[in-house]
């Protein structure tokens, strides 16, 4: 999956009122600033739909379930069954059919997780970190393991 971050206003029409990204699969990162009429930008997925009030925030879908994280502001999210108000630290796994519920997440560390992206690093180079990171892991693991 590609993780890209988006700021709303580059995907956004003239017409704002109608602004609305789709996202069947994979990550957005969204920047949408403040609005004087609440939820004029939307992502939809095939789960549901998040609107948002000004905010910055994260939407992955995989498998027909949609997950958002609310780093800044407040989202709503909607599907079939009814909707809830997502403020910042707060996150909900969508699925159709099933009312969505919110929990607690940590902003810090999902934000830690975006920069990478900022500035447009490439997938080689978030590979790279990545592989780096479980490299360590594990060099740790086994020197504990070997008690040194």
């Amino acid at each position: 999956m590609l993780f890209a971050p988006v700021r709303a206003e580059d995907e956004a029409p003239a017409d704002a009122s109608a602004a609305a990204i789709t996202l069947d699969e994979g990550e957005i990162f969204v920047e949408v600033a403040k609005q004087d009429q609440a939820g004029q930008f939307k992502v939809q997925t095939p789960s549901g739909v998040m609107s948002v009030r000004g905010t910055k925030f994260g939407v992955k879908v995989a498998e027909g379930k949609a997950q958002v994280n609310v780093v800044e502001g407040v989202v709503s999210v909607l599907n079939d069954i009814g909707e809830i108000l997502l403020e910042q630290g707060m996150a909900s796994e969508i699925l159709a059919g099933i009312l969505p519920e919110s929990f607690a997440f940590d902003v810090a560390q999902y934000s830690e997780v975006l920069n990478l992206w900022k500035g447009g690093i490439t997938k080689g180079k978030v590979r790279d970190y990545i592989k780096g990171k479980v490299k360590e892991k594990v060099q740790g693991e086994v020197k504990k393991k070997l008690g040194f």
